[in-house]
């Protein structure tokens, strides 16, 4: 062991200079010598004191820094200037400043493990907001009255045909009522065309049979109170076919008359199914009207039938 000779400070073995003064120990000769006036030893504190230059000791090398993902730069810490005097205080400060950068090192480390946790704050697909339920359509509705309309065209479609049906059998029995009465007259009065007459009454109950047999196979569903007009037609024309062959048996026994054809149990036959058809006539053009006029159709008398 060696004391320094300028303040006396144990030394440890192996330095070359005190750690207080930095003066050199043993006589070394490897740091330059700087003359000392004569006097009282400088103070430290002397600004003008003259301090041998002596080479830094090394210090102690740093612990290695744990790995670890990159983080924040740090800021550069300030150059903190150490007397070769204070050698001790460097020691201190050197050590200071290496656990500052250590204990950064493990906030950057500690926060890029809980950026990469998977309990983060960036959402889940399961927790995912689901997206917003639309409003419900109002086709349906739409679709549904544009059904009923197309029903409705339908329905009043259908009626007209079937009620054109009716009236068609209606009008093709009026158009031989003229013949028929001239016929009839022309017999009443023993006329010179009684044959004739009697072919005349013949043909049209043939054609008013038919006629009859023709509105059984109508359709007259769609018509509303279709068949009770339907049957009251019927009749008309059932009756008007019964009179006609009636009215030509009476002609056939009256031929060769003169005046006055003579009446007989065709005539009387004839006059009571002429009868029954005006009533049927009359209850199918009661039913008739209304039904024509809703639907634009011509209006049919009891004498037009």
């Amino acid at each position: 062991m060696v004391d320094c000779a300028d303040c006396g400070l144990e030394a440890r073995t192996g330095d070359r200079f005190c750690l207080r003064c930095g003066a050199p120990l043993g006589g070394g000769s490897d740091a330059p010598t700087v003359a000392v006036p004569a006097g009282p030893h400088p103070s430290s504190d002397d600004p003008t004191s003259v301090v041998p230059v002596i080479p830094p000791q090394p210090s102690a090398p740093a612990p290695p820094r744990q790995p670890g993902p990159p983080g924040p730069a740090v800021a550069s810490q300030p150059t903190i200037m150490v007397r070769p005097k204070r050698a001790g205080r460097g020691l201190v400060v050197t050590a200071s400043v290496l656990v500052v950068l250590l204990a950064a090192g493990v906030g950057v480390l500690a926060s890029g493990v809980l950026q990469h946790s998977p309990t983060g704050s960036a959402p889940s697909s399961a927790t995912a907001a689901a997206p917003p339920t639309p409003p419900p359509s109002r086709h349906p509705t739409t679709t549904t009255t544009s059904s009923s309309s197309t029903t409705t065209s339908t329905t009043s479609a259908t009626e007209l045909s079937q009620a054109q049906a009716i009236g068609a059998v209606a009008t093709q029995s009026g158009s031989a009522r003229a013949s028929v009465q001239s016929a009839v007259a022309d017999i009443g009065d023993c006329g010179p065309n009684m044959a004739a007459d009697v072919t005349t009454l013949q043909n049209d109950a043939t054609t008013r049979t038919q006629l009859a047999g023709q509105l059984g196979g109508l359709a007259v569903g769609a018509v509303p109170n279709g068949p009770a007009i339907v049957t009251a037609l019927t009749q008309a024309l059932q009756a008007s076919a019964a009179a006609d062959t009636a009215y030509a048996a009476w002609g056939h026994d009256a031929m060769g008359c003169s005046g006055t054809a003579p009446s007989d149990s065709n005539q009387a036959a004839a006059a009571t199914a002429d009868q029954q058809a005006s009533t049927a006539k009359q209850s199918f053009a009661s039913d008739w009207a209304p039904l024509a006029q809703s639907l634009g159709l011509p209006a049919l008398n009891p004498d037009q039938i």
